[in-house]
């Protein structure tokens, strides 16, 4: 079997003769799979017809769905130029003649034929040399099919190389040589002057012989954008803190000070930072309920060793990564709940703290106090944390090429790993990156507290939790919004501080805010619902 520049080369036999386990040999020979009986040159990239399991990411755009396979040709210092994302996808957009209400439309609110064109533009974006077709035509109404075809015979004017496996034998008419198999083997090669339906068919059933394996509109007006910004999980959130924050300052004109807003986002800083770790597990569609009490070994770490031993302090919290990347590692391999094993690390991470500090003691050390104690213009360095965490988790999530991976991992592990990119390898960085945000959430913990206590964390689990879903943040993976979850963690933390201003009983404090927490989602929920409408 060989394929030429600008060929279209159609796969074709009784179904399960092997077509599909020669499409994918081949693909994976271009990503590294070592294979001497194929020769390959150039990139690939794969079109799955199967678009439900390895096609789509159903929580994603249209436009995130064309660009995903076109990342190493949109990065810059592995950011993600924003500018030409969006002039790509906008390009395939109207090139493919979707019938949706534009680009940043939700995949899954087109019909399964532009859904699978949308599929079928992030193969062609990404410029590769060879495209490989897995019956791309299954489950799509006619028209669709004529558009796919056109699209096809495109992609081979241009130069590029097609592989085209179909169910249909009439599809095969539309190639150049058509290779049929039978029983795993090629069993025959059609010219272009040979195809025809009943040769598919015949050749079908030939025994197998020794052989070599081998409607476009318009995009959204401002005052469209403007609304959907507001009713998103970060929208919403940012919302509910300004609203925390105006009853306040209005009860108390200190709230205003920079005394005032050191002490209120100082104390709050903790739960932004562990949020922001929560959200990089659930990126990937797991859960740490072990979050807040490995937020407490790195404040005991930095309220002991740090103080005492910094290298050795520095090399503990090394350690914690280290395990943190484990954790990862035991999830993905043994295919383990992660909830069941974060509930095993919970008790794993209590028991090295309390080993390390038995009684609440140590203090904060001196350089770390020296940070937070910075004079910085406008407002106290603690807002400029909160600031750059917002649009390091935004910039990680949405910019960078590895990001787009992550979100994609919790969306759909199939179609990542269909991609080429390593299941494993994004896992461990998603919980790597996560670790990173805990030690910086304990080192601002053990500022706030002067010290270090083991049992002083653990209810930074739940809140950790609340904080993601006020966010905006899926359980399920794939959805994460970073300026949300920072909001979030201001949100909750502050609505203690507003309840005691506002004199209420310390007895129904907790059921109060639990209240609060459930009616903001549901609003949430309802003007998203009447968004999408």
């Amino acid at each position: 079997m060989h394929i030429s520049r600008g060929e279209i080369v159609g796969i074709s036999g009784l179904g399960g003769s092997g077509q599909r386990e020669l499409l994918n040999e081949i693909y994976k020979t271009y990503h590294g799979s070592h294979n001497r009986a194929i020769r390959t040159v150039g990139k690939a990239s794969f079109v799955s017809g199967d678009r439900q399991n390895e096609g789509i990411f159903k929580l994603w755009s249209i436009a995130d769905n064309i660009v995903i396979s076109s990342l190493d040709l949109l990065t810059n210092w592995k950011l993600i130029d924003k500018e030409r994302s969006d002039s790509l996808a906008q390009r395939w957009y109207d090139k493919l003649k979707f019938r949706a209400a534009g680009r940043e439309d939700k995949i899954t609110n087109l019909s399964g034929g532009n859904q699978q064109k949308a599929i079928i533009g992030r193969g062609i974006a990404s410029e590769a040399d060879l495209i490989i077709f897995d019956d791309p035509t299954r489950g799509v109404d006619a028209g669709t099919k004529k558009d796919i075809y056109d699209i096809i015979k495109e992609i081979s004017k241009s130069g590029k190389s097609v592989v085209w496996y179909s169910t249909e034998d009439n599809e095969m008419l539309e190639c150049d040589r058509v290779y049929v198999m039978r029983d795993g083997t090629i069993v025959d090669e059609l010219q272009e002057n040979e195809i025809s339906v009943d040769a598919v068919v015949a050749s079908s059933f030939k025994k197998a012989e020794k052989a070599d394996t081998s409607v476009n509109t318009e995009n959204s007006g401002w005052g469209r954008k403007f609304i959907s910004a507001l009713t998103s999980g970060s929208g919403i959130s940012i919302l509910v803190f300004i609203a925390i924050w105006m009853i306040m300052s209005n009860i108390n004109h200190n709230v205003n000070t920079r005394t005032g807003m050191t002490y209120m986002i100082g104390t709050a800083l903790p739960l932004v930072l562990v949020s922001l770790g929560q959200m990089f597990i659930v990126s990937v569609g797991d859960i740490n309920l072990g979050i807040g009490n490995a937020m407490g070994v790195v404040n005991v770490l930095a309220a002991t060793l740090l103080v005492e031993k910094t290298g050795l302090g520095i090399l503990a919290m090394a350690g914690v990564l280290v395990l943190y990347a484990g954790v990862a590692v035991l999830i993905h391999k043994r295919n383990m709940p992660s909830i069941v094993v974060s509930l095993g690390m919970l008790s794993v991470w209590l028991g090295i703290a309390l080993l390390i500090l038995p009684t609440p003691g140590g203090s904060s050390p001196e350089w770390l106090s020296a940070f937070f104690n910075l004079q910085t213009p406008l407002f106290p360095v603690q807002v400029y944390l909160c600031v750059i965490a917002a649009f390091a988790g935004y910039w990680m999530i949405f910019r960078s090429k590895y990001g787009m991976i992550i979100r994609g991992i919790g969306d759909s592990p199939a179609s990542i790993s269909k991609r080429g990119w390593s299941y494993l390898t994004a896992h461990v960085v998603a919980y790597v990156i996560s670790g990173v945000f805990v030690i910086l959430a304990g080192l601002a913990m053990t500022y706030v507290s002067r010290g270090a206590d083991a049992n002083a964390s653990s209810s930074y689990q739940m809140m950790s939790i609340a904080t993601i879903l006020l966010g905006g943040c899926a359980f399920s993976g794939g959805i994460v919004e970073p300026v949300g979850v920072v909001a979030g963690g201001l949100s909750i933390s502050l609505i203690s501080s507003m309840l005691t201003f506002l004199q209420v009983d310390s007895s129904y404090r907790t059921a109060v805010i639990g209240i609060i927490l459930i009616a903001v989602l549901v609003v949430g929920e309802v003007m998203k619902r009447r968004r999408s409408r």
